[in-house]
């Protein structure tokens, strides 16, 4: 393989890397962006994960079972993140 078949390959993976990047920080900030995350509703998501979450299901932080696939933004690691993004608001 000549040197300018190999500049031709590392531009276009280039490229794709730099396009997928963006494209994957544009998706993450449509998700969260402009939505109060505390107020939608309570997804368990699409996949065969079983692993323990908690939401506000709107007056309180309750546990459910996450898929770990799809689902929305209420969605918290531990309890304490919930009550200090969702309770008292």
């Amino acid at each position: 393989m000549n040197n300018s078949m190999q500049f031709y390959n590392f531009v276009s993976l280039l490229f794709c890397a730099l396009t997928f990047a963006q494209a994957a920080t544009l998706q993450g900030k449509s998700e969260t962006q402009d939505v109060d995350k505390c107020s939608l509703p309570i997804e368990p998501g699409t996949g065969t994960a079983s692993l323990s979450r908690f939401a506000f299901d709107g007056s309180q932080c309750v546990a459910f079972i996450y898929s770990g696939l799809g689902g929305n933004a209420n969605r918290f690691p531990i309890i304490q993140e919930c009550e200090a993004e969702c309770e008292n608001k």
